[in-house]
């Protein structure tokens, strides 16, 4: 009488509907992850860049690549925001082990956060300006509609919460 085969400790025909079934739970599981984070998208109101996405989508294909550059700060911005940002975090962890606690020594970390991240959005603001001022008044007045028509969109979310 021979051994009849085995694939992990199970008939073969077991060990098959095993892995079908466990595909099958995987692309569930993916499926539902990938729901959930379109979701929270949408409950969240959109893209997180609803502005720029607009400016570049209706802004002439003969202005696009100008806005596209005057959208997009230097590589070396982004390095030394991040450095900025990473050295701020670990000054923050090194005040926390301090002992005795200061709370103003934190405090003054977090006004420098915030400092350097206003510093950072005003640049945003003006790169956004002037990517406004390269659109026609037509272009303008489309995205103030479209704009409109985004809070509008959000205040029903709201309130159906």
């Amino acid at each position: 009488m021979t051994a009849e085969p085995r694939i992990l400790g199970l008939p073969v025909k077991w060990a098959r509907a095993t892995l079908i079934i466990s595909l099958a739970l995987n692309f569930l599981a993916i499926g539902l992850i990938s729901g959930a984070s379109v979701q929270t998208a949408e409950r969240r109101g959109g893209s997180r860049n609803f502005l720029t996405e607009q400016i570049l989508e209706l802004t002439g294909e003969d202005r696009q690549a100008d806005v596209k550059a005057v959208l997009r700060p230097p590589r070396e911005f982004y390095v030394k925001r991040r450095a900025q940002r990473d050295q701020e975090w670990a000054g923050l962890a090194q005040s926390l082990e301090q002992s005795p606690f200061e709370a103003i020594t934190v405090e003054q970390i977090f006004i420098d956060m915030r400092t350097s991240r206003d510093a950072s959005r005003a640049m945003s603001y003006g790169m956004l300006a002037e990517a406004l001022q390269m659109m026609t008044d037509d272009e303008r007045a489309t995205l103030a509609t479209r704009i409109r028509t985004h809070l509008a969109e959000r205040k029903k979310r709201r309130e159906k919460k």
